[in-house]
């Protein structure tokens, strides 16, 4: 998901960090954010930090990098290498990146289906994404991990409506309307519209973009301007008014609601990496 998520943090309309929470290891580290990377600020100097007493969101707020000349835009690197990941107190993590007050939070959660997946991240999330392409292997995988996710969320987490599905280069090959489709029960495939997971945005594929993003490689044309810049932009005014929905329904039984936390997990490992 990591092009994704970078792609929604540059053009959130509003202060915004951007934690990598990867099990698998951080791909900004080598890739968007290497040239700032290093220096031991990432995931693991959190948790390590917060052992020797810190408290998570001020050792948090300690190792965050500023997304190049943006005052409003952050990001927290993951963990650097996989075996990392058990170390890390997800659930501790979750909470912290709930209540973090004045940003919103997107959280890069991976592959849902990863030994190490941080599950306490995407269950304290007010609004949690299941990106997929529309090829038929993507839609599978989807369908696969939905029932693992709904499951976190009812658990764990505010209930299965907090979750939704974001759709990357529909019409490639199948449409969006057969994506959606293909996300419905069995059972209700030749009935009423009632979709498993809601698919509430759309991004395009743009091979060009894409790559700057991952790579951080200087070229011709970087993401301003992009299909894929304006269809983000487009699509975070989608997600900041879904989550701010859902925060107004739970603020009914809570006296109080920090901003809003999107966690965001991909269904397939490479699929949308």
């Amino acid at each position: 998901m990591s092009v994704a998520s970078l792609a929604w943090t540059l053009a959130w309309p509003r202060p915004v960090l951007l934690a990598e929470c990867e099990p698998r290891g951080s791909d900004f580290q080598v890739g968007y954010a290497h040239a700032r990377a290093g220096g031991g600020r990432d995931l693991l100097a959190v948790h390590m930090n917060s052992k020797r007493g810190a408290a998570m969101d001020t050792a948090g707020r300690e190792q965050v990098l500023q997304l190049g000349i943006e005052e409003s835009k952050w990001l927290l690197l993951g963990i650097p290498e996989p075996q990392q990941a058990a170390a890390i107190d997800w659930t501790r993590l979750g909470r912290t990146l709930s209540s973090l007050d004045g940003v919103d939070v997107i959280a890069d959660c991976g592959a849902v289906s990863s030994v190490s997946a941080p599950r306490p991240v995407w269950a304290a999330a007010d609004l949690v994404l299941l990106l997929l392409r529309s090829t038929a292997t993507s839609v599978r995988a989807a369908q696969l991990v939905i029932p693992r996710l709904r499951t976190d969320l009812n658990e764990l987490g505010m209930g299965a409506d907090r979750l939704a599905a974001v759709v990357i280069g529909p019409g490639r090959p199948y449409s969006l309307g057969e994506v959606k489709a293909a996300l419905r029960p069995a059972s209700v495939v030749e009935g009423p519209e009632i979709p498993v997971v809601p698919v509430i945005a759309t991004l395009p594929w743009d091979e060009g973009t894409a790559e700057f993003l991952s790579t951080g490689v200087p070229r011709r044309r970087g993401f301003a301007g992009s299909k894929l810049a304006t269809q983000a932009e487009k699509s975070a005014a989608v997600l900041i008014q879904e989550a701010q929905r859902l925060k107004a329904e739970a603020s009914a039984a809570h006296s109080f609601a920090p901003r809003p936390v999107f966690a965001g997990v991909h269904d397939l490992m490479g699929e949308t990496r």
